[in-house]
């Protein structure tokens, strides 16, 4: 094995970019990029070495295959050319002349419209045969099981298949399982970087940066601040990752490949749409909350702080909704447009479906709309990156107020509620803080925060907290506004309501 790794490193074929040190990564066909790159195809141009490596793997099917195959297939175009060498190799072992094949991409347009090549009219192939697949490199290794379902349409066994180099990707593994077709590698890419490591043929640090990427590509990426394909971009929802669409000219100022853009690849980023602190633009009107949005962010761009920003219904209303939002969101950071929705099915989903467009990240709804009003809006917000929250309670209720509309206390009357969306997948609620806990594992929002609860700060509010005291309750996101807005030093204010939470 070791003559076998420093073979394939001294020629060349296993590159490693230094990015974390500022090299640009390698752009791979899944439209990933990475610090690591073989190219075990650009052998042909080095015969001894191909012939070196093809006569390793020989050597290697030879013990551990049961039976000699029937004959040989090379898949286009990286295997087409070690298939053949590997086919000679494989002849002199068995003392028998394989024939052998190749299996185009696409059936030929003319002639006899074939995919597979080699064995129309040849009477060394017949149906029925055994045929060993052969590839240079399988990483996903689904070329290698669409081969097998060709060849098994065209009448033909498949048991075997093989390469110079697997990427060890655990997905092909299974592919290869589902399909009852096992896979036998020269050599894995893990232990070309073992050996390489132990036996310091390459740059240790080097080492270490590929293998933590081939551990976890999308991490590796995102943890560097790289925009990813839409592929990946749904493995990183599944991990809990956040994840929005970028505009294709987004997506190139991100450092998005331009070739992958222009061959129809969608790019996303990591976006942190769960901010810890919302803060409502409740000033005079919409110019002077874009304005104070537009200055907090230009003031806190170096500073890491988690938040977002509230527009209300008054605020939309006076120069046009799509106007307010389109500038704030133009600044980089989440945005909830608070409008307490309550209406027929038909209205919300036309308002919900114009903020989708626009990529609003949170929209309410009072929980009194109804399990399947809720549920026809999440289902509208399905794919993109808008989230539905439910309203229960406003903070300015009491026991005594919601006795009077809801024949109930204001714990009972959010119990309701919530218990009459069960089954519904919306994303979160909104709620006192004290009463975070009625909310079960859903994201919680709760406004009536106060740095000092003075009477002259509590205004009309009947629950009110500190950020310190809502987080203890549960909640996991925070909506303050005149506390921030009306402040001499926003910047400030907000570094101290984070550090309390």
């Amino acid at each position: 094995m070791s003559e076998i790794v420093k073979t394939i490193i001294q020629s060349g074929a296993l590159t490693i970019r230094d990015v974390d040190n500022g090299d640009e990564p390698f752009v791979y066909s899944s439209g990933n990029r990475g610090p690591g790159y073989i190219m075990i195809k650009g052998l042909v141009g080095q015969p001894t070495v191909l012939k070196f490596l093809a006569k390793k793997l020989a050597k290697k099917l030879y013990q551990e295959l049961p039976n000699p195959p029937d004959f040989i297939n090379g898949n286009v175009t990286g295997g087409m050319v070690i298939g053949w060498e590997l086919r000679n190799q494989l002849s002199k072992l068995y003392k028998k002349k394989l024939p052998y094949c190749y299996l185009r991409v696409a059936r030929k347009a003319g002639g006899h419209n074939e995919l597979i090549t080699g064995n129309l009219n040849n009477p060394l192939i017949k149906p029925g045969m055994e045929v060993l697949i052969v590839e240079e490199l399988v990483n996903y290794g689904q070329t290698t099981i669409n081969a097998t379902r060709n060849y098994r349409e065209a009448g033909y066994k498949v048991k075997y298949t093989t390469c110079i180099l697997s990427y060890g990707n655990p997905e092909a593994k299974i592919g290869m399982t589902k399909n009852n077709i096992e896979m036998i590698p020269l050599i894995t890419l893990q232990e070309i970087l073992k050996i390489a490591k132990d036996e310091k043929l390459l740059d240790d640090r080097l080492v270490d940066q590929y293998k933590d990427f081939l551990k976890d590509p999308v991490g590796w990426q995102l943890k560097r601040e790289l925009v990813i394909p839409k592929e990946s971009a749904k493995i990183a929802e599944l991990n809990g990752i956040s994840m929005i669409e970028l505009l294709d000219e987004d997506a190139l100022k991100k450092g998005a490949p331009k070739s992958k853009i222009d061959g129809g690849f969608v790019y996303y980023k990591k976006y942190n749409n769960h901010p810890k602190v919302w803060i409502a633009l409740d000033l005079k009107n919409s110019d002077a909350n874009i304005l104070f949005a537009k200055n907090l962010c230009e003031k806190t761009k170096d500073i890491d702080l988690s938040f977002g920003f509230k527009v209300n219904l008054d605020s939309v209303l006076e120069t046009g909704i799509s106007w307010e939002i389109s500038i704030i969101k133009s600044l980089g950071k989440p945005l909830f447009v608070d409008l307490k929705m309550w209406n027929g099915a038909r209205t919300m989903t036309n308002i919900v479906r114009q903020l989708c467009k626009m990529r609003v990240d949170y929209i309410n709804v009072y929980s009194h709309a109804g399990p399947l009003f809720i549920q026809k809006l999440v289902d509208e917000c399905k794919g993109t990156s808008t989230n539905i929250l439910v309203l229960t309670v406003l903070t300015h209720y009491n026991n005594e107020y919601t006795n009077q509309i809801y024949g109930c206390s204001v714990e009972e009357t959010i119990t309701r509620l919530l218990k009459s969306l069960n089954g519904v997948d919306y994303h979160g609620v909104i709620l006192p803080a004290k009463y975070a806990k009625l909310a079960s594992d859903k994201f919680t929002v709760s406004p009536g925060i106060r740095l000092d609860k003075t009477k002259k700060n509590i205004n009309y509010q009947s629950m009110v907290c500190t950020p310190k005291e809502a987080v203890e309750f549960g909640v996991k996101s925070l909506v303050i506004g005149s506390t921030i807005t009306k402040s001499e030093d926003p910047v400030k204010v907000l570094n101290t309501i984070l550090s309390q939470i």
